[in-house]
Parts: structure tokens; C-alpha cells; sequence
């Protein structure tokens, strides 16, 4: 039945996959529009149900069937009709200068006015600090705006933009759901691949980045906090920030500070270049992300704490919803890193199996969490972090903890074009020590269950 399961599962998530990466990359020639790929997914769903009694062509054409469902998820998300767009009109336009998107327009020799909010600020460059950023375009008249400059034949309306800014035009760095507006150009990055076949521009597609702008000045929108969808989580990100400074003052080491904050509170950005090297070339960089151990160990705290509800009628769902949000409370507060999210979505879907006694394995909730987030946002499929994720977990439930080098052997190649023989070393050192602790925190959570069910018991 276990091998069953999870190789149908696995059909599902490949054909699903292959259909965002076939859409995504463009391998076929010829224009693939949403109202065919949905006449297919439906002639394809009803081929599938005519042949339940046949159940290797059952499969075949459920598989078909995922992979048009990834194709249209592909085709529809935001990022790849403006890349479509883009890349349309600079055939038809004959050129590769950067086109407008909001006036599919070749950019003239005058800068535009931008309005601008901050969606994420990045690890700062020499001299520049960068920033993730809505864009949307203005007009300007007397210093005063006064209404969006949308086409009405152009659907596009705002876009992301890797925005960047001197350190020494601006006393401080612009913080989350900040809004302003902005004077310059909206360049598309160069497509020149770096050494090693690295391309800056395709990395910046995957993130949902088409465009670069660079700013000297910018005016602050009169009455303007942080956005409304920005507000939570610009709160957070102050809270993490004080906590943080705290922190600082402290008599910690300068190093151990930086690594407590890159476990605790997923704060990379501050990490010293020398010391993420030296992890990245021990090959043990994944140990400074927030996994399941660490979602384990919140995850433990929480439940000694909500057990008593299960005493409660509905008491086993309450305590399982509040866990959940708990935890997405605290994958967003960190980041929401893609090893994070991985870890709560797994636990998640943990707790709604322990609700409705689902007899699952830890491969299959891991197989369904991957098949969620793909679903959300398809572009994480091609995030490297989230790819080396899922492969290091898939290969540590698979057999024994060492296969994980394996896991991500191919996507280091790939993309980094050479592998970390430490790494071997390292996880023999490291990788037990983990177990142990896993052991503990399985004791530890049996434990708590014991102890809060005879507290229920007495309350």
C-alpha cells in the first residue's frame, strides 16, 4: 500500500512539474493559450474517468492530465504573461532595448515617475542598498500626482523591481511597505551570463524580478505608513529588529550573535562574508536555515501548552488549528524561507492527519506540501533553495541520513558546477548529533503529552 501511494503521488507531482517547466522555459514553439490547455485538462479528466478499469491508462492519462494542470497554472501566473509580453513587443519592435510595460513603449531618453512600495529589503551590495519592490506608474505634473498612467489595452499595472539606492543618498534604509515616488528608468537586467553559466537576469525571473531601478531621490506620499497588505508585516520586522539590537548589546560574541540570528530568527542578511563562506565550504550552510528541528522543537513547546484543550469538545481540532497558525505565525516572522516553510507545511498537514486518523507516512505529507507550494507559486519550483530542500529531506526519509549528500548532488552541480567534499565529513560529525537530539525531542514530546493530559485530568 506505502509504495502504492507514493508512487502515484509521485506520478502526480511529475507531470505537474513538467508542465510548469515546459511552459516556464518555452520549449514548444508554438503559442499555448489558456482556453486550449483548460479544453484539454477537461477532455483529458474525462478520458481519465472512462478508463478507471483500465489502471495503467488510468495513470497515463492522470499523469496527462497534472501535467496540462501545470501548464495552465504556469500560463496564467502574473510573471509569465508579462514576460510573454515583453518579449512579444521586443520582436515586434525589433530591438532590445528596454520596453515600458506600462506603455509598451522603447524607454526615452527622460526618466520616468515611479510610485514605489517595499516589499523586502535584500542583503545590502558595497555601497547600495537593495530592496524587492512593487512598481506602478505615475503622472506627474507640479510635483503633484494625479492618476495612474495605465493604458487601457495594457493589463499590466504594476510589476516587481529589484530597486537599489546609494547608502549615502538616505540617512536610513527604507523599511517594509514604505511608499514613495521615485524618478528614473526601468531597466531590464543584461541576459550576460556571469562565469559559470550563471545568468543574474534568469536568477531575478525565478523571483518574479523583471525589471532594475536605481534611484537617488524620493519623496515620501504625504499621509502614508506602510501599505495596508504590508502592515502585519512591517510590525514584525520591527519586532524581530528590536529584539535583535537587544541582542547586540549583549556580551555574545560578534560571531555567535550572527549565527544565533540566522537559527532563531532566520536573519541571514547580517551574516559576515567570511563566515558564510567558511560554512558554505565546510558544506554545512543548511545547518544556519531553520528546518524541522527547529519547527519540531516550537512545535513540542506548543503542544505541553495547548493540551489541555483536547480535553475540550472539538478540543483535538482546536488545539491542531491554533498549533498550525502558530507555526505560520513564526514562518513568517522568520522569513519564510523555503526550508521553514517546507517544515510548517509538513507539520501542518501532520496535524490535519492526527485530526482525521489518516494512517500517512512522512514521505507523502512531504510529497503534499511540495505539491501545495508548487501550486501557490510555481515559480518556487525553480528556486535552488527550494529544490535542495526537498531533495535533502526526500533523501533522508528514503534510507539512511547520509544519502542527503546524494539528494542535493545535483543541484550543486548544476548550478554551482562543483560539490563540497567537507560536506561528508561534516555530516558525519554533525548529522548524528542531530539524531540524538531528534530522539530527545520525540521522548521530550511523548513526554509533554503524558504530563499535560494528567495536568487536564487534574484541572
Amino acid at each position: 500500500m506505502f509504495f502504492k501511494h507514493t508512487s502515484h503521488l509521485l506520478l502526480l507531482i511529475l507531470g505537474y512539474s513538467l508542465g510548469i517547466i515546459v511552459i516556464y522555459w518555452n520549449f514548444f514553439s508554438f503559442y499555448t493559450g489558456s482556453p486550449l490547455l483548460i479544453s484539454l485538462s477537461i477532455c483529458t479528466f474525462l478520458l481519465a474517468y472512462f478508463t478507471k478499469t483500465r489502471p495503467y491508462v488510468f495513470l497515463l492519462f492522470c499523469f496527462l492530465a497534472t501535467f496540462l494542470m501545470g501548464s495552465l497554472r504556469m500560463e496564467m501566473h502574473p510573471s509569465q504573461r508579462l514576460f510573454k509580453t515583453l518579449h512579444h513587443e521586443g520582436k515586434q519592435k525589433n530591438t532590445l532595448e528596454t520596453i515600458n510595460p506600462f506603455t509598451l513603449e522603447i524607454n526615452g531618453n527622460k526618466p520616468q515617475y515611479y510610485q514605489f512600495v517595499i516589499e523586502a529589503p535584500l542583503k545590502s551590495q558595497g555601497k547600495q542598498y537593495r530592496y524587492v519592490a512593487e512598481i506602478s506608474p505615475i503622472k506627474i505634473k507640479d510635483c503633484t500626482v494625479l492618476a495612474n498612467n495605465h493604458l487601457k489595452s495594457n493589463p499590466i499595472q504594476t510589476v516587481k523591481a529589484l530597486l537599489s539606492h546609494a547608502k549615502d543618498t538616505l540617512k536610513e534604509a527604507l523599511k517594509i511597505g514604505q511608499v514613495g515616488l521615485a524618478k528614473g528608468y526601468l531597466n531590464i537586467p543584461s541576459a550576460t551570463q556571469l562565469p559559470r553559466g550563471f545568468s543574474y537576469k534568469n536568477y531575478l525571473r525565478t523571483q518574479d524580478i523583471h525589471f532594475t531601478l536605481y534611484i537617488s531621490h524620493w519623496k515620501k506620499i504625504d499621509n502614508s505608513g506602510p501599505k495596508s497588505g504590508y502592515k502585519y508585516l512591517a510590525a514584525m520586522e520591527n519586532i524581530k529588529r528590536d529584539i535583535l539590537e537587544k541582542i547586540k548589546t549583549t556580551a555574545m560574541d560578534s560571531a555567535a550573535i550572527q549565527v544565533y540570528s540566522a537559527l532563531v530568527f532566520g536573519e541571514k542578511k547580517t551574516l559576515d562574508p567570511g563566515l558564510r563562506t567558511a560554512y558554505q565550504n565546510a558544506g554545512a550552510a543548511h545547518i544556519l536555515a531553520i528546518s524541522c528541528l527547529h519547527i519540531g522543537m516550537i512545535a513540542a513547546m506548543l503542544l505541553f501548552i495547548l493540551a489541555p484543550l483536547q480535553r475540550l469538545p472539538r478540543g483535538k481540532v482546536l488545539s491542531s488549528v491554533l498549533l498550525i497558525f502558530c507555526l505560520w505565525i513564526y514562518a513568517v516572522f522568520s522569513g519564510s524561507s523555503p526550508s521553514v516553510v517546507r517544515a510548517v507545511a509538513m507539520f501542518g498537514f501532520l496535524s490535519v492527519g492526527w485530526i482525521f486518523n489518516w494512517p500517512m507516512f512522512s514521505l507523502h505529507y512531504l510529497a503534499i506540501s511540495f505539491f501545495f507550494m508548487v501550486l501557490w507559486n510555481p515559480l518556487v519550483l525553480f528556486s535552488l533553495g527550494f529544490v535542495m530542500s526537498y531533495a535533502a529531506v526526500a533523501s533522508i526519509l528514503l534510507g539512511m541520513p547520509l544519502l542527503e549528500s546524494l539528494g542535493v548532488l545535483g543541484p550543486s552541480l548544476f548550478s554551482f558546477h562543483q560539490f563540497p567534499l567537507l560536506f561528508l565529513v561534516t555530516n558525519l560529525l554533525i548529522i548524528p548529533w542531530i539524531g540524538i537530539l531528534l530522539g530527545l525531542l520525540k521522548s521530550l514530546l511523548y513526554g509533554f503529552e503524558i504530563v499535560a493530559v494528567n495536568w487536564a485530568d487534574v484541572l
